[in-house]
């Protein structure tokens, strides 16, 4: 399920990130902890983790243009 842009723009934008980046950390050490074939979860939230911090940056520039 894929954020809308749109929340660039809400008050709590970090909020959203930092929520859905914990999701990701959460797998990260599920994944570590587990291990075995657990540590494809692990692999798959560092993806997930560099997703949020890439929307992050997109977030970012859409704010920096809109808002000044």
């Amino acid at each position: 399920m894929a954020v809308p842009d749109d929340a660039a723009y809400a008050a709590n934008w970090r909020r959203i990130l930092l929520t859905d980046a914990a999701l990701g950390v959460a797998a990260v050490l599920i994944g570590v902890r587990r291990g075995g074939l657990f540590h494809l979860v692990a692999v798959a939230g560092v993806g997930y983790v560099a997703a949020v911090f890439r929307r992050f940056l997109r977030w970012r520039r859409l704010r920096q243009e809109r808002l000044g």
